[in-house]
């Protein structure tokens, strides 16, 4: 089960596990970014905190380590994504509050950094605090990240028939998905001033509009009788496809500020979070009836 998209067919890209080539490389990009900030600072301290940081690095390393092995099979593997991705960022947030000593937040910025990078190379589409372990314990499991945004805006453009629209929609959504994504941070990092506008980023809502109507396209297909088949594949298009408009959309209000700095993400854990709390409660009661009367 790909539990922000559907079914899948075999072979396709899960949300929260997998990796196209767009969020494989963007990773490697924003976690290099990380390092190179962290690292900058890192070297221009004193010899203890140095150290100090170091053993932050450690011990969150460790941390994730004894987490992942505690609680796969126990919990990322048997339960709703979201109650798994809700624990491990949520203790990379209290690594990187505001009343931990200084060190913590700068070991977590050098941990996560590295851990981009270790995602991209092991192909692992899910959290990237939790990729060290991923490889060691050779267990993937389905655990979401904000980057996953960019997986779900990545996959229904490798579905679409690539005709004239499909290739329009995959060059603004790259060239503006890109440039507001990293692009930016690239140029601070080399003291440019940002020479483009964040109103330019609602340009997103172009491809977002084209998504939501080859979802449409899809979703109003006749269905036959017989081929229940072509019709679960219909409505995994669907999901997919609206997903990554409903995607872009946020994506480019992010972008343009008209969404404050830091909301879109802890709103869409806690609505997932809450959704999968939902689930967890109807389920509960339709075993409990089933119990009660088995008719």
């Amino acid at each position: 089960m790909a539990w922000l998209g559907g079914r899948v067919a075999p072979g396709d890209v899960v949300i929260g596990r997998d990796l196209g080539p767009v969020g494989r490389w963007g990773r490697v990009v924003s976690g290099a970014l990380s390092l190179s900030y962290g690292l900058a600072g890192f070297f221009a301290g004193a010899t203890a905190q140095i150290a100090g940081t170091l053993a932050v690095v450690a011990l969150i390393a460790a941390y994730y380590l004894i987490l992942h092995r505690l609680l796969g099979e126990r919990l990322f593997a048997r339960a709703n994504p979201w109650f798994g991705t809700t624990i491990v960022l949520g203790s990379l947030g209290v690594f990187t509050a505001p009343f931990m000593p200084e060190a913590v937040p700068r070991g977590a910025g050098l941990y996560v950094g590295a851990a981009l990078i270790f995602t991209a190379v092991i192909r692992y589409g899910g959290c990237e605090v939790v990729a060290p372990p991923t490889l060691l314990f050779r267990r993937r499991y389905v655990l979401y990240c904000p980057w996953n945004a960019v997986d779900a805006a990545e996959r229904p453009l490798h579905r679409l028939r690539m005709d004239t629209a499909a290739w329009l929609t995959a060059v603004v959504t790259g060239v503006v998905g890109v440039y507001f994504l990293l692009g930016r941070d690239v140029l601070a990092r080399f003291g440019v001033p940002d020479p483009i506008a964040p109103r330019w980023a609602l340009l997103l809502l172009a491809p977002a509009g084209f998504l939501a109507y080859r979802a449409w396209q899809a979703a109003r297909r006749p269905e036959a009788a017989d081929r229940a088949a072509d019709r679960a594949a219909d409505r995994g298009e669907v999901r997919v496809l609206g997903l990554g408009a409903a995607v872009l959309v946020v994506l480019g209000l992010s972008f343009a500020e008209l969404i404050p700095q830091g909301i879109a993400w802890p709103a869409v854990m806690l609505g997932g979070l809450a959704y999968a709390i939902g689930l967890a409660v109807l389920g509960a009661v339709r075993r409990r009836r089933m119990a009660t009367d088995p008719d």
